[in-house]
């Protein structure tokens, strides 16, 4: 039992979870999800396919798991005292997690059900599995005369049914066949090919059956999947059907589609909401009922859960996913052990003292004065920026800035769309005309929807691949940014190079197909923009129209309403929001030609036309005006719309992410010299750095959560921002213990690098986007990517600290590294175990709700695992006395590869259901994020040990404390 219970077995099995986590990971970008799974993650050996053979390398998913089962319960039955009971609360969890696992494998079943309007559908189809079927071709809809399962299509075989007119017998069967021509006339021979592998390969059933009727006519016909179509054939003076169909199962109830409702964000074909509305016709002697489902909102009947999958591709209804799993209830269970336990043994560590660092400096009178005076400095220089900016020329480009639009299903200020469309255009926000001078965003922004023939000289697209200058035959210059005038001519030949480029599988595209296919999508975006403002071959028909007001409707010009229409296709711009009467948003076209049907002129929409004419114009005071008549329309219309895009307006000028980078800099370089002069005022300084930092990256997400309504987490970017502010926030509670700056440069550190990932995501557009249907309002989902970036977080500042350690043992030759270090870089180890423990719970519960099952193995989900499985690794690796500090320093690098892996690589293979998470442009530096990382540790290897009395003095602790306490 004690071997059996060994933290060194424990060590070495979560290390192969972790080494075979990653291989089916990375497979499943070649193999598909279902492959890996079977050959990987449900299998009790990994096989790999060598001149046709199976060579067996390493234990697959159910051995390993079976062996930490044993190894768990093991440790669990040696647990004694009750300071102990947060670990065998944890144990148990655990223990629960894996068994109900193996019992849910081996009990759940999958169903699919495919419903079309007013018919009721009682027949279950299990995914994968094929069956032969025989029906009467005059009636689709009569149930099938013969229904065979493949494992009965055995040759020689006779296949009967009552009432056939004919006989049935098998000649051939092959489970995967391809098929071979005989020449015209004859049916096709059968031969065996290998099963599909690749994410986008089937298997292709085939059977050759001799047809023998009653009169003596006799006929073979070849069935298979690859024809597409059942079989027809004419037999006894009856037309008949034969073909492979999903294998099903019938039920006593039945459903019937009565609708199906989507509903889009305005202006986008992005989902919304879906909902299938249904009428369920229990079994027995129950009365029918009308039930709805949504994304999130599952039917429970007769054991059975029903989700609603989607559209049905191939015809006019929906598909619903059915599980049947009667140990569905064990996660949930499992969890909340997990989670008494993770609490009680947290409750337990937080009683215990915490001793002082060593090299702690105290903060003198002195420093504390400078301390606050540094904080007051930083609070009103923050008020300072928040003041209105002075208006360049004369125009109030701020108040226009301010005025509200809809784009992309969002409510936003155009100052907004001006800074995201040149961070699309150019990666960047500003902007310099030809003559050197500097453009506001605002400005180019007026030019681009006014002024379209002048916004086409500014230099706003990034063209810097070889291949793409040489397609739009342009020379080779030092400037890699071009006016869309510079390449106008060849605009044709770069549709097509980007009609070629879409053909190519996102995964096979080179550098230069993505490259067109970026500059395709931003000279879209462009012309976009100054369509919804100005008709494209009339720049003064807006004009024309508002001077004529309402008499526009009495005998308008030939082709006006055409080129309104045009306008209004064409804009990505929504300026006038709805009207008491309701409606939606409306396009400065769809605006005009509601004045030529009704003869009323919208006042907001008249108010941005004379906006546009002053700006031609270069009219300051009229300008301003239009711009004042436009926001009081606003006003006037929805005041709380009004001062919430303006709200926005002024976040992005103050722009706290910009100034927490700066400030997490200065945090930096102040403690590098608090380090060289110690007992100054330079801790202090960093420390109030640091704390400037904090406080603008609170509010900055504070004001994000008030414009979205959401949690802090919606997507990748406001990911990045709430790690950022995570690490910075624990950096400060360590330099508060510490108070030798080493808190403060970690804060500056890690906030700095998360908010320049923040920044880099933020070029793919606007970053409030609105959510899909299955994303949006969900409890499970929110907190699940909060607890999610809560381990990404305090892992890496794990492994921030375990870089300090790795770095003081290569240059303190004669002290070696600060044992300081080793309690703190454990706790946010235990710390980061419990949020991904926890994060990953709740995406399974989640993942429950909305598809139907806890857990799948998609790459996203691996990710979360391998993160959960290393942290494991770690505290277990230094209670069984495996690792000192150094081995625990070793460790927790490796953690911030497998953090950045888990955060951005998974997403980087193209498959699974986290693809939306997706950005092909991380792979550089995730390469070298990587690479220096490795470069450290082998360094850091190489060289001897400097802490071999910490590693003793853990492994003496190890030593007193029982087996099972990881």
């Amino acid at each position: 039992m004690a071997a059996l219970g060994s933290l060194r077995l424990t060590v070495g099995l979560l290390a192969a979870a972790a080494v075979l986590v990653v291989a089916g990971t990375l497979a499943q970008a070649r193999q598909g999800l279902w492959s890996v799974q079977a050959e990987y993650f449900h299998a009790w050996v990994v096989h790999v396919r060598a001149g046709g053979l199976a060579v067996p390398v390493f234990p697959g998913g159910r051995t390993l798991g079976f062996l930490l089962l044993l190894n768990l319960g093991a440790a669990a039955a040696r647990v004694r005292g009750r300071g102990d009971a947060g670990l065998l609360a944890v144990h148990l969890g655990v223990l629960l997690l894996l068994g109900g696992a193996v019992l849910s494998g081996l009990l759940r079943t999958e169903y699919r059900l495919r419903l079309n309007p007013g018919e009721p559908a009682a027949r279950l189809e299990i995914p994968g599995q094929l069956e032969l079927a025989l029906a009467d071709a005059a009636d689709p809809r009569a149930p099938a005369v013969l229904v065979r399962p493949l494992a009965e299509l055995l040759p020689g075989r006779e296949l009967n049914a009552p009432g056939l007119p004919f006989a049935v017998r098998v000649l051939a069967f092959a489970p995967h066949a391809r098929l071979v021509s005989r020449g015209p006339g004859r049916e096709p021979d059968l031969a065996s090919a290998p099963p599909g592998r690749g994410p986008g390969e089937r298997h292709h059933p085939a059977v050759r059956l001799a047809l023998e009727g009653a009169a003596g006519e006799s006929r073979e016909l070849v069935v298979s999947t690859t024809f597409g179509e059942p079989r027809t054939f004419v037999s006894c003076g009856r037309a008949w059907a034969i073909g492979f169909q999903p294998r099903g199962v019938s039920q006593s109830w039945a459903l019937t589609l009565g609708a199906f409702e989507r509903e889009w964000h305005e202006g986008t074909r992005i989902e919304r909401a879906s909902r299938a509305r249904l009428r369920l016709r229990p079994g027995g002697a129950g009365e029918d009922r009308e039930v709805v489902l949504a994304p999130n909102a599952p039917l429970r009947h007769a054991g059975l859960t029903f989700y609603l999958d989607g559209p049905d591709p191939a015809g006019r209804g929906v598909i619903l996913q059915v599980v049947r799993d009667p140990a569905g209830w064990v996660p949930y269970a499992a969890g909340a052990l997990l989670a008494s336990g993770l609490g009680l043994t947290a409750f337990a560590r937080l009683r215990r003292p915490a001793p002082r660092a060593s090299t702690s400096v105290e903060c003198p009178r002195r420093a504390g004065r400078t301390l606050g005076w540094i904080l007051l400095g930083g609070v009103a220089l923050g008020a300072w920026n928040l003041r209105p900016a002075a208006a360049p020329g004369g125009f109030d480009f701020a108040a226009w800035a301010r005025l509200p639009v809809l784009e992309r299903g969002r409510e936003k200020p155009l100052d907004t769309v001006a800074r995201s469309s040149l961070l699309l255009l150019q990666g960047r926000q500003g902007l310099r005309a030809p003559d050197g001078a500097p453009v506001l965003p605002a400005a180019w922004l007026l030019d681009v929807l006014h002024r379209p023939e002048r916004a086409e000289q500014l230099p706003v697209f990034a063209v810097a691949h070889p291949e793409l200058r040489g397609l739009l035959g342009l020379p080779l210059p030092e400037e890699s940014r071009l006016a869309l005038a510079a390449f106008r001519e060849r605009l044709s030949d770069l549709e097509a190079a980007a009609r070629r480029a879409a053909d190519v599988p996102r995964a096979e595209r080179s550098a230069f197909e993505e490259a067109v296919l970026r500059l395709r999508d931003g000279v879209r975006w462009h012309r976009g923009l100054a369509a919804s403002a100005t008709a494209p071959g009339d720049p003064g028909l807006l004009d024309e129209l508002h001077v004529r007001g309402s008499a526009a409707a009495q005998n308008p010009a030939p082709g006006v309403a055409r080129a309104l229409l045009v306008m209004d296709e064409h804009a990505v711009l929504r300026f006038v929001p709805p009207g008491a009467a309701g409606g939606g948003w409306r396009s400065l076209g769809a605006a005009w030609r509601e004045t030529l049907a009704t003869g009323r002129v919208d006042p907001l929409a008249a108010a941005h036309v004379a906006i546009g004419r002053a700006w031609r114009h270069q009219d300051a005071a009229a300008f301003n005006a239009a711009v004042r008549s436009a926001a009081a329309a606003v006003q006037a219309a929805d005041p709380v719309r009004e001062r919430r895009v303006a709200f926005e307006a002024r976040l992005n000028a103050a722009a706290p992410f910009d100034a927490a980078v700066v400030l997490c800099a200065l945090a930096v370089v102040l403690a590098a010299v608090a380090w060289r002069h110690p007992g100054g005022a330079a801790a202090a300084a960093a420390y109030a750095a640091a704390i400037l930092a904090f406080l603008l990256l609170t509010g900055g997400l504070t004001a994000r959560m008030w414009l979205e309504r959401r949690p802090p987490v919606t997507n990748l970017h406001s990911s990045a921002l709430f790690v950022g502010w995570i690490t910075v926030a624990i950096s400060l509670g360590l330099e508060r213990r510490r108070r030798d700056g080493l808190g403060a440069a970690l804060a500056g550190v890690l906030g700095a690098g998360c908010l320049v990932i923040a920044h880099h995501l933020t070029l793919a557009g606007d970053t409030l986007e609105v959510m899909r249907a299955v994303l949006d309002a969900n409890l499970w989902l929110a907190t699940h990517v909060v607890a999610m970036s809560a381990g990404y977080a305090a892992t890496l500042l794990a492994g921030a600290l375990g870089i300090v350690t790795l770095l003081q043992n290569l240059v303190r030759r004669d002290r070696g590294p600060d044992e300081s270090l080793h309690r703190p870089l454990v706790a946010l180890t235990g710390l980061a175990l419990g949020a991904n423990v926890l994060g990953t719970f709740l995406g399974g519960v989640w993942a429950d709700q909305a598809w139907g099952r806890f857990w799948g193995w998609d790459p996203k989900e691996n990710g979360a695992l391998l993160l959960v499985l290393w942290n494991a690794l770690l505290l277990h690796a230094r209670a069984a006395g495996l690792a000192g500090l150094r081995g625990c320093a070793v460790l927790a690098v490796g953690g911030n590869i497998v953090t950045a892996w888990s955060w951005f690589g998974v997403n980087l293979l193209g498959v699974g259901l986290h693809q939306y998470g997706g950005q092909g442009a991380a792979a550089w530096p995730l390469a070298g994020f990587t690479l220096l990382h490795g470069a450290l540790l082998f360094t850091a290897l190489r060289r001897p040990r400097r802490d071999a009395q910490g590693a003793r003095d853990d492994g003496q602790a190890a030593r007193s404390v029982p087996a099972s306490a990881a």
